[in-house]
């Protein structure tokens, strides 16, 4: 249920953008839910690989950067 929620938002977020932003353009709100899934995609696919490529900074700073991923 969040994650459908979630995506429902960010689909809203795009029309809002579409509707704000001259150089944004999308169809209608299935365009806006495509573009919500493909970010939720892309979220999960780069996300653990660019915490990976962060470890070393993460360990040089004791894992503050980790402090607001712990939090949620």
């Amino acid at each position: 249920m969040k994650f459908i929620v979630q995506i429902l938002v960010t689909a809203l977020a795009v029309m809002f953008a579409q509707w704000l932003l001259p150089g944004v353009s999308a169809n209608g709100f299935m365009s806006g839910v495509f573009v919500a899934l493909v970010l939720a995609v892309l979220n999960v696919v780069v996300k653990p690989i660019l915490v990976f490529l962060t470890l070393p900074v993460t360990v040089l700073t004791l894992g503050f950067f980790l402090l607001p991923k712990i939090r949620n």
